[in-house]
């Protein structure tokens, strides 16, 4: 009798098969969806997609940039709390703090360029006291976008999806945005 429930240790996972059928690393980074929702009833999103003939290190530099900021934000904050605790000058923890963060973050910014200068984006913002048929349109579209490529990711990580199909997908919403883009410039 095992300290488990049946239920639990039923399932037997032979050493040879991975838990997972195919890695997430496997499945290329098209990109990324941010909603954020501001005061009296506004919300903002916003659907970058990068550029599907960029390598995946690229790529890979560039949601590493992407999430920088907001971390080391974060870790610069307690890192110079913990050094006040500790008793070391102001002036000194923030010298450390940001020789450490700035060559990182310009690092990152240099490796990332050539897929952040060719990335596509498509935008919304929408206000619950000025609703705008256009804006809901572009909310419907940009959604519509994230949940092919979503579940287009999602099927190619199951193996339902061959890699070439997901690059085709890839390739005609990044060129229906860059033309969505370039339409509402002229």
């Amino acid at each position: 009798m095992g300290l488990l429930p049946a239920r639990l240790t039923a399932r037997r996972v032979e050493p040879d098969t991975p838990l997972f059928p195919q890695s997430l690393d496997k499945v290329p980074r098209w990109g990324y969806v941010s909603h954020a929702v501001g005061r009296y009833g506004a919300s903002y999103s916003r659907l970058v997609v990068y550029p599907p003939n960029a390598d995946e290190r690229t790529r890979r530099f560039a949601e590493a940039c992407r999430l920088f900021v907001p971390i080391a934000a974060g870790g610069g904050l307690v890192v110079g709390l913990l050094l006040a605790g500790v008793g070391a000058p102001l002036g000194a923890s923030a010298l450390l703090i940001a020789g450490v963060l700035l060559p990182v973050g310009g690092y990152l910014a240099l490796r990332s360029a050539p897929v952040r200068r060719c990335s596509v984006m498509l935008w919304s913002s929408c206000f619950a006291f000025h609703p705008d048929a256009r804006d809901a349109e572009r909310e419907e579209g940009l959604l519509l976008f994230s949940r092919v490529l979503e579940g287009a990711s999602r099927s190619l990580r199951r193996g339902e999806m061959s890699s070439a199909s997901f690059y085709r997908v890839w390739q005609a919403i990044y060129d229906e945005v860059a033309e969505m883009n370039a339409s509402r410039i002229e």
